[in-house]
């Protein structure tokens, strides 16, 4: 048999705030200002160098851009996978590193850029 953890048991514990009072439903409004990122083996190539926008609820955005450019990285940074090295990321106007890191991404969700289930259209796939 595998043996398993929950992966809260891996998280570093400053990604865990047990006082957090669970906030419900989140707006949907996600802003990044002037975020800064490169991987921690890697200081000498950065990957995003002061990136902002902000996406309200119901707003189509694409984050479209050449291999490496950073795409997947920010999507990572989102969800804390990663923490930027400069500049905040906020969910409905709280910075995400006041956030309990499970609540946080209960509020996202992801659709890979590789089809896992089916060569299907997305549709397809979220309705399976």
């Amino acid at each position: 048999m595998i043996d398993r953890k929950p992966i809260k048991d891996l998280m570093p514990a400053y990604l865990i705030k047990e006082n957090f009072k669970n906030q419900g439903r989140s707006d949907g409004t996600i802003s990044l200002r002037g975020v800064h990122f490169h991987y921690p083996l890697r200081p000498n190539l950065p990957i995003l160098n002061g990136l902002s926008f902000k996406a309200s609820k119901g707003q189509k955005v694409a984050l479209v851009g050449s291999s490496g450019c950073g795409k997947s990285t920010t999507i990572q940074i989102l969800e804390r996978f990663y923490d930027c090295i400069h500049g905040k990321v906020y969910l409905d106007d709280k910075n995400i590193l006041e956030l309990d890191v499970d609540w946080l991404r209960s509020q996202m969700a992801l659709v890979s850029q590789e089809p896992i289930l089916f060569s299907y259209s997305i549709r397809d796939n979220i309705a399976y």
